[in-house]
């Protein structure tokens, strides 16, 4: 009966039909057909175990009015015991003697028992599945390795970029006519973002982490808005640096760009050593130097 039992339930659990619920897990709570397949479910197993009782108290009244209600327990017992000797392959505790090793242990001795059934069949499916996913990703070569599925991703997000763009719903600007922005708005979502998913690689307020302190004057990339928001865009894979176009929107981004350049000179006491070449904006590199001027002697 038992059997029966965990035979049921595994067969209710692994219907399709109990739980195709909507499209997609995503969307699986937002269906109707969810919570309809789980009532549904519960309805099943419900009526499954009350039958279930209902039937053991029968068969049990039946075979006491037959006089077989203890010989039918005693099988009972029988089977199960055999069952777990079947999954463990466990020797009976009157014929311990048999499996008795030599090894003593201040009075404690070994019993050389055989590894449980159960495992060995996992131990043995493990190495066919190690085969195969050998054979699959590294012989044949028709598996993606872990590389080659992110290239892909890259791929598709670049292309549904790219979908989004020609159909208008985002608007690509050009970084080079950018202006910073000084509205504080602006600013308070560059900082919220900042501060929010880039601490791990720039620290605290930009203060520099794994990755370089972004207060300072020097800069490994370029230290004008259309460098910073070009590296923000695009990225520097080789560097670590991940491309952020897939995430955020290029007006998002230039909100970003305007709230790291603003933490110029703020020089926080946990500030990284500056990283870089030291970066002077164009209209200074272009000015003429002044002249000293000559003092008469």
């Amino acid at each position: 009966m038992k059997k029966t039992t965990v035979l049921a339930v595994v067969l209710i659990l692994s219907s399709h039909s109990t739980w195709a619920a909507g499209e997609g897990v995503r969307d699986m709570f937002a269906s109707p057909y969810f919570y309809i397949g789980l009532g549904l479910f519960i309805f099943l197993a419900f009526t499954f175990f009350i039958l279930r009782y209902a039937f053991a108290t029968m068969k049990e009244a039946t075979l006491k009015a037959q006089g077989r209600w203890e010989e039918y327990q005693e099988k009972q017992v029988e089977e199960e015991g055999a069952l777990l000797r079947s999954l463990t392959a466990a020797v009976p505790v009157e014929e311990e003697e048999s499996i008795l090793t030599d090894h003593d242990y201040d009075g404690i001795q070994e019993l050389d028992n055989r590894l449980p059934p159960w495992w060995l069949w996992g131990f043995y499916i493990s190495i066919a599945f190690a085969i195969g996913y050998m054979v699959h990703f590294h012989v044949t070569g028709n598996g993606l390795s872990s590389q080659e599925e992110l290239e892909l991703a890259y791929e598709e997000w670049n292309a549904e970029l790219e979908a989004k763009m020609a159909s208008g719903a985002i608007v690509e600007l050009n970084p080079d006519s950018l202006q910073v922005l000084t509205d504080q708005a602006s600013l308070d979502y560059g900082r919220s973002i900042l501060n929010g998913g880039c601490t791990s690689c720039h620290g605290n307020n930009g203060a520099g982490a794994s990755g370089p302190n972004l207060t300072d004057e020097y800069w490994i990339h370029g230290g004008d808005l259309a460098s910073v928001f070009t590296t923000i865009k695009y990225g520097v894979p080789e560097k670590g640096m991940l491309a952020w176009k897939s995430s955020y929107t290029d007006e998002k981004i230039h909100k970003i760009a305007s709230y790291i350049l603003s933490l110029q000179g703020t020089n926080p006491s946990d500030g990284k050593a500056p990283q870089g070449e030291l970066w002077v904006p164009e209209t200074q590199e272009e000015a003429p130097l002044a002249e000293t001027p000559e003092t008469e002697e």
